[in-house]
């Protein structure tokens, strides 16, 4: 029987351990994974992050885009938005395709007023999904925070031709034409978010003495 060297078997012990080792990290990391997910049943965010990081420390490699998305979603309720974009983008490594990851990066950043990022984010997430309302919702929102008030309007264009009874696209529309001057686009929206039952367009036509009916 031919012998194995020494240092080849010292090597095949130290791999055999080490792959028991990651074993072990990987069962545990799951299990904490789990673990965050009940607790955030409860609502009870700083329990749930705990967990997440002790996770990710024993083994990140465990992790789907979508636990790296819960992850995220924890750290902004928080408050803690420079770890809620860190973690986004861990879920994007993971799955570049994940539309959902690219809007909660659109919405970390602009909690840190990162406007232009947050747009950069939205738009990466209209090309993996362009039937998602809140992408162009939110995006008409950014472009209107930056005062590119055209922008906007092609965004909320772009949510009424999804759902046609949204009535705050149409007010939000409506206030980016007033901003451009078009006060009669203005009133043309805000009749139609009238007509759906929009309470804040109804109260300002009754102030400016107009009927919606």
């Amino acid at each position: 029987m031919k012998k194995i060297p020494l240092i080849l078997f010292v090597f095949l012990i130290y791999s055999l351990q080490t792959n028991a080792q990651s074993l072990i990290d990987d069962a545990k990391a799951k299990n904490l994974i789990k673990l965050a997910e009940e607790v955030l049943q409860q609502g009870a965010f700083s329990k749930a992050i705990t967990y997440y990081e002790q996770a990710d420390s024993l083994s990140s490699t465990v992790f789907t885009s979508g636990d790296y998305n819960n992850m995220a979603g924890v750290y902004y309720n928080l408050k803690d938005y420079d770890k809620a974009v860190r973690i986004c983008k861990k879920a994007i490594a993971i799955d570049t395709l994940n539309y959902q990851s690219y809007v909660n990066l659109g919405i970390a950043y602009t909690a840190l007023d990162s406007t232009r990022a947050s747009i950069a984010a939205y738009e990466k997430a209209k090309v993996l999904n362009p039937q998602i309302k809140i992408i162009y919702f939110n995006l008409g929102t950014a472009y209107s925070k930056l005062k590119e008030y055209q922008s906007a309007i092609v965004c909320y264009e772009q949510l009424i031709a999804i759902d046609s009874n949204d009535s705050k696209a149409y007010v939000n529309m409506g206030i980016a034409y007033a901003e451009l001057g078009n006060h009669e686009k203005l009133f043309e929206c805000f009749e139609k978010a009238a007509k759906m039952g929009d309470k804040e367009a109804q109260e300002f036509l009754s102030k400016t003495k107009r009927s919606w009916e």
